[in-house]
Formats: C-alpha cells, sequence, structure tokens
C-alpha cells in the first residue's frame, strides 16, 4: 500500500486548506474518529457507522490506528504543515470475519483509501480525509481518548 505522509506541526500560511486549524495534528489527536462513509463506493455491505471502524491520531509519537470493523491497523504520520496528511507503513492483522455480511468488502475499502490520503479537513464534528485520486474517508467525532497511546498500541496488537 502506498503511504500517507504527513502533517507537519508549524506550516506556512500558503500551505494552510479550508478548514484546517493551525495546530496540525494536535487539533484531530486524541479523540475516537468512527468512520462514516468511505468513497468511492465500490461494493454493498454494511453501512459504515454499524462497523465500528475507526481512528486514534496520537501527534505526539505521529502515530495512528484503529479498526477496521474486522482487523486492527496501524500506520506513521508524516506531514508539510496543517491539512497535509499521509499514513506511511500501513499494517494490519490478518482475521477473517463473516459478520455483518460484506465486512471484508468494506474492510478492504477502508484499507485501500487510508493508502490514498494526502490531506485532511475538519467541518463541525467531522474529519475528512481525502486523496488526490478523489476517495474520502468523513469521520464523525466520538469520545476524548485519555491516553492515545495506550489506545493505539491495544488497537495495534494482534
Amino acid at each position: 500500500m502506498t503511504g500517507l505522509a504527513g502533517l507537519l506541526l508549524a506550516g506556512c500560511a500558503g500551505n494552510e486548506r479550508p478548514g484546517v486549524a493551525g495546530n496540525g495534528l494536535a487539533d484531530i489527536a486524541g479523540k475516537r474518529w468512527t468512520v462514516s462513509l468511505v468513497e468511492p463506493i465500490e461494493v454493498g455491505g454494511p453501512a459504515w457507522p454499524a462497523t465500528g471502524a475507526d481512528l486514534i491520531v496520537d501527534a505526539a509519537s505521529r502515530r495512528a490506528a484503529g479498526t477496521t470493523g474486522c482487523n486492527r491497523w496501524t500506520a506513521g504520520i508524516a506531514t508539510d504543515g496543517p491539512g497535509d496528511l499521509r499514513l506511511e507503513g500501513i499494517a494490519a492483522t490478518f482475521m477473517y470475519c463473516a459478520e455483518p455480511p460484506g465486512i471484508m468488502e468494506r474492510e478492504r475499502e477502508l484499507l485501500t483509501a487510508l493508502g490514498a490520503v494526502s490531506s485532511y479537513r475538519t467541518s463541525g464534528g467531522s474529519l475528512v480525509l481525502e486523496g488526490d485520486d478523489g476517495t474520502s474517508i468523513r469521520f464523525e467525532r466520538g469520545a476524548a481518548v485519555a491516553e492515545p497511546r495506550v489506545a493505539l498500541s491495544s488497537a495495534s496488537e494482534p
């Protein structure tokens, strides 16, 4: 999978994108973000919110992790400033889940989309990761994560 490199905590004003706050990763870190939509939609399957797929960002360690609804994934974060985000070295556990029907296809869509991400923006309680190819992943903000490193390490355990 291709990497998702990039959020630098201090950026130039020329690099800022609409809907992107100036604090880079700190603005999206420490929260559990739940997947609400991945586009393009390639296959049928359970609605995204029903999968439980999510994302947690730890700005201090420059790591991201989450679940696909079946497996757990983890990746390094690279950035060139606010709004720029790429995930590098995406790795996932490799279990098969039969339920709900279509969950493995949804997982493949999510992991492919994560590998294409090159930027992010926020709007209200939503976070959108976008790729140059038109791919987008929409997340809804969930509860704060008191210890992101603990959440990340448990998300990346097999």
